[in-house]
Parts: structure tokens; sequence; C-alpha cells
């Protein structure tokens, strides 16, 4: 009984660290290497065998996960034993951790809002994964439920049940000693397009390949809860077609120096309001300063396009007179779609113009010429 009791106490130790790191949400650059070591020598990786178990929460316990910024990982049914034995294998853990909210949309791009984390809780070293070497690798995979088929997760754009998300298979891993914990991470998780609205669990698998031969195989598997909203319509506008042209007036202030005339269509799946009192398109010089900008005062519905026209002054100085040497040169213009963030859009990445350069140029001698 007593021998009994010092496992479970030593076994609690274990978890209470992690429980820690769980909620204090440590720094990414931190290197964990040494964790199972806190405990010291004398309840860290030792000959004899301990363990255990790690009770999933219910409705009415005090750690259940009750609104969608806790951040407890739930562990798998039958993968809730942490265990040290004699044997010289290594054995894999993985860890998933959401800091922020569990709402996602899909097609989202989720690599910013989770963490992982691998361990190796038992005595021999477990091989990393990279082109000279066979090792371990990591899948995340979108389910259901908590129940993730053994083996590679399969790829599709569209939701299938324990999807592979897409830049999901981490295949470049490090290798670990025994009782290391290491960040692992690889580019972008991307959901699946087309996620019914519901409740999901994202869900880390590590070994996927089954490459280490472990001294537990059972407890490989990590799954975090999250929720799938469905995305709100939004409009999304670019520029089909543009032109700059020179206005043929006379050099002079508050007059225009040339016009700007823009094509503005709505590629969304929501109409867009009408802006008539802010510079919803706008071309300006490389300086950032001189251009012009216009509204629109009608509704864009999906699929509709307008015609914008609008003017590009000549500049002037501190005494309020046309600069001549602003005037006379090539002008360069960078046309722009809602550079001011004044709706959301589907798309922001599509604003500007880009069909081909949208240049003009005021011949020298054009404002003595066009003068009086």
């Amino acid at each position: 009984m007593k021998e009994f009791l010092q496992k479970t106490m030593r076994g609690a130790s274990v978890f209470l660290i992690m429980y820690v790191i769980w909620n204090c949400g440590v720094e990414k650059q931190n290197d964990f290497s040494s964790l199972l070591m806190l405990l010291g020598p004398e309840q860290s990786l030792q000959t004899e065998t301990y363990s255990f178990n790690t009770i999933a929460p219910s409705d009415g316990d005090e750690f259940q996960n009750i609104d969608v910024n806790q951040n407890q990982p739930e562990f798998n049914s039958g993968s809730e034993i942490i265990e040290y034995s004699n044997s010289s294998e290594p054995d894999l853990m993985v860890y998933v951790y959401f800091p922020g909210s569990r709402q996602m949309k899909p097609g989202e791009d989720i690599s910013r809002k989770l963490s992982l984390q691998v361990a190796n809780f038992g005595r021999g070293l477990a091989a990393g994964s990279r082109p000279d070497q066979e090792g371990y690798m990591v899948d995340l995979i979108l389910s259901k439920d908590k129940e993730v088929p053994e083996g590679y997760a399969s790829y599709f754009s569209d939701f299938k049940e324990d999807v592979l998300l897409g830049g999901g298979r981490i295949s470049n891993t490090p290798n670990l000693v025994s009782g290391a914990l290491k960040y692992v991470s690889e580019g972008s998780n991307i959901l699946p397009k087309n996620i019914p609205t519901g409740d999901y669990y994202v869900c880390a698998r590590v070994d996927i390949g089954s490459k280490i031969a472990e001294s537990n195989e059972g407890n490989n598997t990590n799954c975090f809860p999250i929720s799938i909203q469905m995305e709100e319509p939004l409009p999304d506008l670019i520029i089909p077609r543009a032109s700059v042209y020179p206005s043929g007036m006379k050099c002079r202030a508050y007059k225009p120096m040339m016009y700007v005339t823009a094509e503005i269509k709505n590629i969304g799946q929501a109409a867009s309001p009408a802006l008539p009192d802010v510079g919803i398109i706008n071309a300006l010089e490389p300086d950032g300063i001189h251009g012009n900008g216009i509204g629109y005062e009608s509704v864009i519905r999906p699929g509709e396009t307008i015609t914008v026209t609008f003017p590009i002054y000549f500049p002037i100085n501190e005494s309020f007179e046309v600069d001549v040497s602003l005037v006379e040169k090539k002008h360069t213009f960078d046309l722009r779609l809602n550079r001011g963030n004044w709706i959301p859009e589907l798309n922001v990445q599509n604003n500007a113009y880009t069909r081909k350069p949208l240049e003009l140029t005021i011949p020298e001698g054009y404002c003595r010429s066009h003068s009086g």
C-alpha cells in the first residue's frame, strides 16, 4: 500500500507540472527538455515502474471546459495513462494547446492559434524525422470525436471525418531523449472548407507511421475541443480595369491635372454598402501624399460592376501656387480599394489594380504653354 501511494504521488507531480504549463501559457522559445527532471532524481525516470490516470472530467467536475477561452487539452479514453518502466524503449506523447478562443471558421489557418509539444516519457531515444533520418511524425486531424484511426491521415479540401488539416503533417521533428519535451511546428494548419457548424476536436497524433517501437503505443493521441461557426458573407471588391488621362486644363491651383477612371466589381457574397463620404478607391503616388480618391453612392451587389471617375489636382506649394517640379514628370499611381479598411471584406489581398502600371507623363514646359 505504501509503495502504491508513493507511485501515485510521483505520477501526480508530473501531471501537476503539465497542468501548470497548460494554464500559464509558457513561451514557445523556452526549451523544456528537462521538464521531467524538475521532479528531482528520486521522482524522475527511475528503474521502477509507476503510473497514474488522468481522469477525463465529467460535466460536474471542477476542471470541465466551460467556455471558449479555456485551454486544457482533452485526452482520449484509453490513452490516459503515463507509464515509466524498466523498458529501454521510448514512450511518445503529444500535447495540443489553444491559449485563446476555440471558435474557428471553415477554411481558416489556425497555425497561430495553437501550439504543439511532443514528449518522451520512456527511457530510450525517440528518433526524429528529417530527410536523412526516418523517425516519428505528427498529424493534426479534425474529428467529430476523440477516436482517431491509426496510420497516416488523408487530406481533403472539404470536410471528411478524421481529415488531415492542410499542412497538418509535421515531418521535420527533433530527436527526443528520455524526459524531453519540445515544441514542434511546420507551416500552415488549414481547416477544411464546408465544415458544418458544430463542435469538433483538433487531434494531434504522434508517430503516425509507427516508426518508433514504444513501451506504450496507446497514448499517442491528444485531442482539443473547438467550435466551428459559419462564416459571415462578405463583399469582395476588385478593380478589373482602370486608366489615367490628362485633363488638358490650364496649370492652375485647385484645377484637375488628370483624371482616373476605374471599374469596381464586387465578386463577394454580400453587397458592399454605399460609401459616398470616404475615398474607398484612391490613387497615390509613391510618396504616399499626392493623389486623390472617391467614394460611391450606390450599393454594389454581388456580381455587379460600377465605374467611377475622379480628378488628380495640380500639386501646390506652401504659397498655394502650382509646384511645377511636381507637375512636369512621370506620374505613377498605386490604385487601390479600401485602403483605410472602411468595410470588412472576404479578401483584402486583391484590392490593388495590378493589370498594368497606371502611369502618365506630363511633359516639360506644359505649365508654360498652359498658363494664364
